[in-house]
């Protein structure tokens, strides 16, 4: 978590990040030597394509991979949606 908050501002500047933090089994202190990090992310505005670099560096950062969950894309995926509401900590 400090590591993502640290590099929010970053985020913030590049890819217009609003929000990020991270939910599951990081959350939950569930997470196994073969968990991913599940990230959410609200934009301020679509960003098309740098959505792959976006995903990257939370990877690089973190060094391990990284589901990345936009807030535009899950709202028609109701209960990764709720799962999101329910459980992410944001920086």
């Amino acid at each position: 978590m400090d590591r993502l908050r640290k590099a929010k501002s970053c985020l913030r500047e590049r890819y217009r990040v609003r929000k990020i933090g991270v939910f599951g089994s990081y959350t939950r202190n569930e997470q196994g030597s073969e968990s991913n990090a599940d990230i959410p992310v609200e934009l301020d505005e679509p960003i098309e394509w740098d959505v792959v670099d976006l995903k990257e560096e939370p990877e690089r950062m973190l060094g391990l991979p990284v589901d990345l969950a936009l807030k535009g894309g899950i709202v028609r995926r109701p209960r990764l949606m709720r799962a999101v509401d329910e459980e992410a900590i944001y920086v």
